[in-house]
């Protein structure tokens, strides 16, 4: 395989269930391939793209993620449907991965960033817990960085990091996160793109194996200069 620098970006919304039942072959991945990542978020449905959880929202949700269980093998709590009044609405998660970004930044391998993602797709798909309710951040950022030995150098205050969520800024950069990859021509999660060469290759739109992701990066990296 060609030995040449190359990064992976990777688009992802914490509470996208294709992106939770992707994020053992991305973690796979990323053993294989340590190198350089850009996490951008994918703004599932974020403000005012956001949906009651009603019955026909349910139903929606029941179906995707059955199939992401079949297709990945992680597991989802089903809890979540019994909870009363409450919307679909990715914006916040999507903010706090922007804020560990900001923190992550010298860090090539975006490691923090990577396993807050993580984090908060365990929380809400296996634990039940509310993502998109800024009161279990502190709790979710003190786990954090109790679990992981770069978190805990690059989140040195929770405190400035959850005030941080409530930055119009932040919300502002995070809309142009979104906009941005629309631009690239990202519609789906998770999306995997190839930085090589000063060109961009998809690697997976939407859940893909990790023999195919192998195959396609192979292909690229292996392709004749132009």
């Amino acid at each position: 395989m060609n030995t040449k620098p190359y990064r992976f970006i990777y688009v992802a919304d914490p509470m996208c269930s294709w992106c939770w039942g992707f994020a053992p072959t991305f973690s796979r991945l990323l053993e294989l391939h340590p190198v350089p990542v850009t996490v951008r978020a994918g703004g599932l449905r974020p403000g005012a793209a956001a949906k009651d959880l009603d019955a026909t929202m349910i139903g929606h949700l029941e179906h995707h993620w059955k199939q992401v269980a079949e297709a990945s093998g992680q597991p989802f709590n089903y809890d979540l449907f019994a909870w009363d009044g409450w919307r679909y609405d990715t914006e916040l998660p999507c903010m706090s991965l922007l804020a560990m970004r900001e923190l992550d930044v010298e860090d090539a391998t975006s490691a923090t960033t990577i396993a807050w993602l993580k984090l908060l797709q365990q929380a809400f798909y296996h634990e039940n817990i509310d993502i998109t309710d800024i009161a279990v951040y502190p709790d979710l950022l003190q786990r954090l960085a109790s679990e992981v030995v770069k978190a805990s150098e690059v989140l040195k205050d929770s405190d400035a990091f959850v005030k941080r969520l409530g930055e119009e800024s932040l919300k502002t950069d995070t809309y142009q996160d979104f906009a941005e990859m629309r631009q690239m021509g990202v519609n789906g999660f998770p999306t995997l793109i190839l930085d090589y060469q000063e060109k961009l290759y998809a690697l997976a739109t939407g859940f893909s194996p990790l023999h195919t992701i192998e195959a396609r990066l192979e292909h690229y990296l292996n392709q004749p200069e132009s």
